[in-house]
């Protein structure tokens, strides 16, 4: 093609562009995934790996979080020994591209003043919503929806025109604040209402999934996207800041919310979803009740299919 290696940079549930480099590596692309712990450990041999190449930097993380910042947060993951803001300004990428991998919170904290770092932000919806706006912005759709039928479930669900399911968020915070025992209690209402649950792909989630399994829950695989689920869904269910909340309300789909006091003030949550339709918060306790009395009402969904052949032109010829 044109030379240049394509470096696909993300780890964990932020890296959600697999599906675009596959289909660049369909197209005769050089496509590279990036960090990899085990060929590059240190930051300087990554570091002169990049900069032996010339290369295109495409991520869907969270960009200003450096190495220092990831081991406060999540002591889960295995070293990060770049932000890709740091290797926009030391490997200097031919081109940089941003998409986001949440449409809860796209950009978060201080990324809005760094957006400009990018030559190229990839966004899934019409509305920007951040100021300063970038000034080269391509709507490409949602990466992760890709129309599916419904009967595609059915290994997971009993009843494909009645799904319900329960999405968990802040896996990290459960794992350090309350424990395996104390989350087992937390989502017992879940577990009594038969909602299945699905946690995010994240390291040490298969520890909680085998507790609650152990303790009566239906577990859907943290592998499975969870946006396939999601526009199937009669009902979805969260917690916490979750962009699953966003996705659904995008979807025109209704969602519970659950408050998560021990690491969530209550107002905050309440704060970020105000507005959206069809959205009701709760403790986990009342959700019972709930179910026997939310009635929701549909509305016109504003999400579309990611397009690959959009994302590619811009990135490539753009």
């Amino acid at each position: 093609m044109n030379g240049l290696t394509y470096v696909f940079w993300g780890y964990s549930s932020e890296f959600v562009l697999e599906p675009l480099k596959e289909y660049m590596v369909q197209l005769g692309h050089h496509c590279v995934s990036l960090p990899n712990n085990e060929k590059y450990p240190t930051k300087a041999t990554e570091r002169d790996y990049l900069n032996s190449i010339e290369f295109v930097l495409i991520t869907s993380n969270h960009f200003t979080r450096d190495q220092a910042i990831l081991a406060e947060l999540y002591p889960e993951l295995p070293p990060i020994q770049l932000c890709p803001i740091e290797i926009i300004n030391e490997c200097k990428p031919v081109k940089s591209v941003y998409y986001p991998h949440d449409l809860g919170t796209p950009l978060v904290l201080d990324e809005p003043l760094f957006a400009h770092y990018f030559d190229l932000i990839l966004w899934p919806f019409p509305w920007f919503g951040y100021a300063p706006k970038h000034n080269n912005i391509k709507n490409v759709g949602w990466i992760k929806y890709k129309k599916t039928p419904a009967e595609s479930l059915s290994e997971y669900f009993n009843d494909t025109q009645n799904i319900r399911c329960f999405f968990l968020s802040e896996i990290s915070s459960y794992r350090t604040k309350l424990g395996i025992k104390k989350t087992i209690a937390r989502l017992q209402p879940l577990i009594d209402n038969n909602i299945p649950m699905k946690l995010p792909d994240w390291p040490l989630s298969d520890e909680y999934e085998t507790a609650l399994a152990e303790n009566g829950a239906t577990i859907i695989p943290a592998t499975l996207n969870s946006f396939d689920i999601i526009q199937h869904c009669q009902l979805v269910l969260s917690n916490a800041l979750s962009g699953i909340v966003s996705e659904a309300h995008y979807m025109g789909k209704a969602c519970i919310n659950f408050y998560e006091p021990t690491f969530v003030k209550a107002q905050t949550q309440s704060l970020l979803f105000d507005g959206f339709h069809n959205t009701l918060l709760c403790h986990y306790d009342q959700l019972s009740t709930i179910l026997a009395q939310f009635k929701p009402q549909p509305h016109t969904p504003i999400l579309t299919p990611f397009d690959f052949k959009a994302a590619v032109q811009a990135i490539v010829h753009g």
